[in-house]
């Protein structure tokens, strides 16, 4: 019995090491993607801002 406890523990164990990695990667393939989207973002709106300043002081 007690061997049965320790197999349905190391299972259980087994599983959820199974479902944290497969998780982990989940997680990893949603976050890298919006992180590239908002970094694409901020590039865009700090090149914009970077232009319009250079247009300001050529214009002045």
């Amino acid at each position: 019995p007690n061997d049965f406890v320790l197999f349905d523990a190391y299972n259980k164990l087994k599983f959820a090491g199974l479902m944290g990695i497969l998780i982990f990667f989940l997680s990893w393939t949603i976050v890298i993607p919006i992180m590239w989207i908002i970094g694409i973002f901020k590039a865009k709106s700090a090149a914009n801002a970077v232009i319009i300043h250079l247009m300001n002081s050529l214009n002045n």
